[in-house]
């Protein structure tokens, strides 16, 4: 009983918070990524209703994770800064300075396929971790990012990062693509205002 009380009030809640973001949506469609942010997501296990699906999606606020897309030639991706001390950020130099924005180089866009290439080059390397092995042998990363048509999301494409040693590692984009790989391995980016952590304000 007490379980199906509690599904009962996350289906209402949940109906309730998708109405107002519906709602306060931005009424402009858009015609290209530029002037918008994406947030990183991902699956994670859904531990609580698994009858419409095992995982729901998790993402990143738009200050950590995230990709500004202000004009072609003008591309980034944000890190958060948890503190001024760089061993407790997620990101940070060998020369212990704090990674803020990673500008892209050789950007293009293409329109009529809806695709974005360029390159983030570290001049300086980053620090591995154990959540990021190997992460500081990177010089280089090469992304195909590929929109969907109302330039929402961000489903298709990949990044590869390029190492010092000449290897190679490639990490894909996917959403429910089971050609691609498999639900729990989902890694896309969704534009900011219909992403958990919209704040339903104006942008500036």
């Amino acid at each position: 009983m007490k379980n199906s009380l509690k599904i009962g009030v996350m289906l209402v809640a949940g109906l309730v918070f998708f109405s107002y973001v519906y709602k306060n949506l931005p009424n402009n469609l858009n015609s290209d990524p530029f002037s918008n942010i994406y947030v990183e997501c991902s699956a994670s296990v859904n531990q609580f209703i698994q009858l419409f699906d095992t995982h729901y999606e998790s993402c990143n606020h738009p200050r950590k994770g995230s990709l500004h897309f202000v004009s072609e030639n003008e591309v980034f991706f944000n890190d958060f800064i948890y503190t001024d001390e760089c061993e407790y950020n997620y990101n940070c130099y060998e020369d212990k300075s704090l990674v803020t924005k990673q500008y892209f180089v050789d950007t293009s866009f293409d329109l009529k396929t809806r695709t974005f290439r360029g390159s983030i080059v570290f001049e300086k390397r980053l620090v591995a971790s154990q959540w990021q092995p190997g992460i500081d042998k990177i010089y280089q990363r090469d992304y195909v990012i590929i929109f969907n048509k109302d330039f929402t999301k961000i489903l298709a494409g990949q990044e590869e990062s390029l190492y010092d040693d000449g290897s190679k590692s490639i990490r894909k984009y996917n959403y429910k693509n089971e050609e691609v790989g498999q639900r729990g391995d989902d890694f896309y980016y969704l534009i900011d205002y219909i992403s958990p952590h919209y704040s339903f304000s104006p942008k500036k």
